[in-house]
């Protein structure tokens, strides 16, 4: 059996070699059969073109999967990179909890990459915190009958980045890369899950403030158009290489809010228009009127909607509507629910409608407050 240029056994073997024993090296044909296992006899192995992170990976570049054994303790991480010919090469490992895999985690941050040392001094001087707000929302979820799925969501989105930092920092720190540009990639890979784990962080840090001071905020009359132009503004990368028009017609309108909180409500809105367009043909629409003594705002899109069954529990914490661990589409799942909780603060509403492959619009309510 041939095998691609682009890499070989001997090389591949040497690294197996090197590396920690519970971290497991497959190189994967393009059609899914393998060329080789640090584990496993590669020709007795079955085709792995069904497997997720195989899957996402031939496809995007990248992919990762998470898969529980048979034992509730044992956790099996996975992370596939498509080489340049086409094959893919995984690095998988077997954990046991989320704290493990932090403080395994925190030495190769803290020892390699000098780039991020600002938030793992942060993370360090937070993390009592994080904690005592993840204990906090896990007994509010519990009384809503809901604490399995959050516990599930909030282990994954920790994990995710972390598996990926330690995988990628382990072979920078064996110096297992042949040249320059594996060395960017790799550290841009490290990048992006450090950047993950930090807006996670963040918008967990937000409820949590929001929560707190809902009492003490600072209404003022605004223009709304100024708010929506400067959330918009504030998504100018996500959107600029995207096929999307915008309309916003608000009439001069005036609403009476706290500026920050009422922008973070359009960003996050926004976001969610951006990251789940079609490719072609997206158009974000914002209408506002008076109604009595409130401000309705709408804000439409033309993206591949949600389903009928999933628009009961959108603005739940860690909720995401798309449940594949695979999806192109990065969030935290709390978005819409800093939207509903900025809204409550200001004695508002938020509803939403939407229509699979058509759009969804979302409906703001707004007291006058006069």
């Amino acid at each position: 059996m041939s095998t691609p240029a682009t890499i070989s056994l001997s090389l591949l073997k040497d690294i197996s070699s090197k590396v920690d024993p519970q971290l497991r090296l497959t190189w994967i044909a393009p059609d899914g059969h393998v060329y080789y296992d640090s584990n496993s006899d590669a020709a007795s192995m079955e085709n792995h073109s069904h497997r997720p992170e195989v899957q996402a990976a031939l496809r995007t570049g990248e992919g990762s999967d998470i898969r529980h054994s048979s034992t509730l303790q044992a956790v099996n991480y996975y992370e596939a990179l498509r080489l340049a010919d086409g094959s893919v090469l995984r690095i998988s490992r077997v954990g046991t909890t989320i704290y493990a895999l932090l403080f395994q985690a925190l030495p190769w941050m803290l020892g390699i990459f000098i780039a991020i040392t600002a938030l793992c001094y942060y993370l360090a001087r937070r993390w009592t915190k994080h904690l005592i707000l993840l204990d906090t929302m896990a007994k509010e979820l519990k009384e809503q009958q809901h604490r399995a799925e959050f516990t599930s969501n909030v282990s994954h989105e920790l994990r995710t980045p972390l598996t990926t930092i330690q995988g990628y920092s382990e072979l920078l720190a064996k110096g297992m890369y042949q040249s320059s540009d594996d060395v960017s990639m790799l550290g841009n890979h490290i990048h992006k899950a450090a950047k993950h784990m930090s807006e996670l962080i963040e918008n967990i840090l937000k409820l949590s403030r929001i929560e707190e001071g809902s009492r003490d905020i600072t209404k003022e009359s605004l223009l709304l158009n100024d708010v929506i132009s400067g959330a918009w503004s504030h998504l100018k990368p996500k959107w600029q290489t995207k096929s999307i028009t915008t309309d916003f017609r608000t009439d001069d309108l005036r609403v009476i809010a706290n500026r920050k909180l009422l922008e973070d409500v359009f960003v996050n809105l926004f976001d969610n228009a951006i990251k789940f367009s079609k490719t072609t043909h997206n158009t974000i629409t914002v209408r506002a009127k008076r109604q009595g003594q409130a401000t309705l705002i709408t804000v439409a899109d033309e993206g591949i909607g949600i389903a009928k069954d999933k628009l009961p529990r959108i603005f739940e914490r860690f909720y995401q509507t798309n449940e594949s661990r695979n999806s192109r589409h990065e969030g935290s799942g709390l978005g819409l629910s800093l939207v509903k909780h900025i809204m409550d603060v200001h004695g508002g509403t938020v509803r939403v409608k939407s229509e699979l492959h058509k759009g969804t619009e979302f409906t703001l309510r707004l007291p006058s407050g006069e």
